[in-house]
């Protein structure tokens, strides 16, 4: 048997998945802005209390770099989960699109943004450079335009708002 593996084939660091009880860890405005450590916590121990053992982040963050500017607390946030959830016995996984932003170009696609997002727990009005992203365009990082980095949809070449 090669080093590192089980019986089954598995690598011993991932065994632990054969017998995850999975569900998403959604966080939003409420848990940026708002929550505390004992939020977190409550959060993870009602998790516990339900059997999970695993999650998955999952969230209106979801296109990371559409939200630089709020990448601090946005990393205070997933330290919070991981936080919390580990000390609960609980594994995190980490999830990001393979989309890396939004970036419309003009004002329609804005509004269908915007209008996706009011009915989310996300509120763009909080996120400044979100919204001055979506409405101007042009932003960059690490000399990477955003453009280069929004979904197309393979049947057009267009702009396309779904991440999936």
């Amino acid at each position: 048997m090669k080093k590192g593996l089980n019986q089954t084939g598995l690598m011993k660091q991932t065994e632990w998945n054969r017998d995850a009880r999975w569900t998403s860890c959604w966080f939003g405005d409420e848990e940026l802005f708002r929550f505390k450590a004992r939020d977190f916590n409550q959060k993870a121990e009602a998790l516990s209390k339900a059997g999970i053992n695993a999650v998955i982040t999952f969230g209106g963050f979801h296109f990371r770099w559409s939200y630089l500017e709020d990448w601090p607390r946005l990393l205070t946030c997933l330290k919070n989960v991981c936080r919390s959830c580990h000390a609960q016995g609980i594994k995190v996984v980490e999830h990001h699109s393979a989309i890396l932003t939004y970036d419309p170009v003009g004002e329609k696609e804005w509004e269908n943004i915007r209008t996706h997002k009011l009915s989310s727990p996300i509120d763009p009005e909080k996120h400044p450079g979100f919204v001055r992203q979506l409405k101007w365009g042009g932003a960059e990082a690490g000399g990477v335009n955003y453009c280069a980095m929004r979904q197309i949809d393979p049947r057009n070449g267009q702009f396309s708002r779904s991440g999936y």
